[in-house]
C-alpha cells in the first residue's frame, strides 16, 4: 500500500489555466481526479484558485507532480502569489510552503 497524502494549492486563476495547459501537454489525468477546486477574489481584487486532491501519491518522480512543483517554484521566483501544502497520513507530516512574498492567503 503506497503512502497518500492531501494537497492544496492556491494560485491567482491565471495561473491555474497554465499549470492546466502544461498538464495537458505531458498528457495527465491527474487533472482529472482533482477533488476540489473552489474560486475567490482577494482584498487585492485578484482571483485566486485553490485546487487538490485527497488521497493522492505525491511523489516528484511523477511527472505530473514534478511538473506542478517546477511550474509553482517558477511562480516563487517570477514573485507570483501562491500556496502549497501537504500533508501526509501523519497529522504530523506536513510540508507547507508560501511561495510569494505576502503570504496572507490560508489554505
Amino acid at each position: 500500500m503506497s503512502y497518500l497524502s492531501n494537497v492544496r494549492i492556491c494560485v491567482p486563476k491565471k495561473e491555474m489555466k497554465k499549470i492546466k495547459s502544461e498538464l495537458l501537454k505531458i498528457k495527465s489525468n491527474i487533472w482529472n481526479v482533482c477533488d476540489l477546486v473552489k474560486q475567490f477574489t482577494a482584498e487585492d481584487n485578484i482571483k485566486y484558485v485553490i485546487f487538490g486532491w485527497n488521497n493522492i501519491e505525491w511523489y516528484l518522480n511523477y511527472k505530473d507532480v514534478n511538473l506542478i512543483e517546477q511550474i509553482l517554484k517558477s511562480y516563487k521566483l517570477a514573485g507570483i502569489q501562491c500556496k502549497f501544502i501537504n500533508i501526509g497520513k501523519d497529522i504530523k507530516d506536513i510540508e507547507q510552503e508560501a511561495l510569494c512574498e505576502n503570504n496572507q492567503y490560508i489554505i
